[in-house]
């Protein structure tokens, strides 16, 4: 179920969000009542779930004894630990999360669109804030919430201030997205590798997370690039899984007013 963080920002519960997909995606929600949860390093952007470079500054100045206290930074021992081992724990943390992506906007983004939809299947829901939480309390694993914050890696520092912090921040390229993202620690199954201490965690894909469907989707939109036959499938199958919604044909392509 959902759970606050107080170093994750989550959005009011009246904030509309939207998921787009393929139509076999979509027919995957519908039909087991789970989201998919993919790993952290399976993303695209390499800087997913790091630190930037005055976080690993600061790091270096108390390692090197030049600072004795830095908030959020209590766990080092200035004695014993070395930055490739602070590096190790926050790999094994970047491996641990998995994560699942919505866009926060009023209204339908024709670039995400044609980023997630690229074919004649394409499928978007749309859901708030509010809805996610609830749709998420039969599901017993703790889920974080929260809006991504779109930062420069080179100047801007994001704070030590709990574990999940640095998954709720990208860089400003990916601005666009506007983000809201969930999060989870995936079921890890590990070992002691034999010259440290340190968890070393088997390679996994992701996980799937139990959801209301009907408590988490208010509408069903096809893409603008899709037939009415796509319309006529949707609302089949939607019938079939028990998901009484109303299924919206994208009006981005329609004809100029004048």
């Amino acid at each position: 179920m959902f759970r606050q963080e107080d170093n994750i920002v989550t959005p009011e519960d009246d904030i509309v969000i939207w998921r787009y997909m393929d139509f076999s995606n979509f027919i995957d929600i519908i039909s087991t009542s789970e989201l998919y949860f993919s790993s952290i390093k399976r993303l695209n952007d390499p800087f997913e779930g790091t630190y930037t470079k005055i976080n690993k500054d600061l790091l270096n100045k108390q390692l090197r004894g030049e600072i004795t206290k830095t908030p959020g930074l209590d766990f080092i021992d200035t004695e014993h630990h070395k930055l490739e081992n602070i590096r190790d724990t926050f790999l094994f943390l970047r491996k641990s999360f998995a994560v699942n992506c919505w866009n926060i906007s009023e209204h339908e983004s024709a670039a995400l669109w044609k980023m997630y939809c690229s074919g004649l299947d394409g499928i978007a829901i749309q859901s708030t804030v509010g809805r996610l939480k609830e749709a998420l309390k039969t599901e017993s694993r703790d889920i974080y919430i929260g809006k991504v914050k779109y930062i420069n890696y080179l100047v801007d520092m994001i704070p030590f201030s709990g574990i999940t912090t640095p998954i709720y921040y990208k860089r400003k390229s990916f601005q666009y997205e506007n983000e809201l993202r969930l999060s989870t620690l995936m079921p890890i199954s590990s070992k002691i590798a034999e010259t440290t201490n340190h968890l070393i965690t088997k390679s996994q894909e992701g996980c799937r997370i139990k959801i209301d469907v009907n408590q988490l989707i208010t509408k069903v939109y096809i893409s603008p690039t899709c037939g009415k036959w796509l319309k006529k499938l949707v609302e089949s199958v939607t019938c079939k899984y028990g998901l009484i919604k109303n299924i919206h044909q994208s009006d981005l392509n329609k004809n100029p007013i004048l």
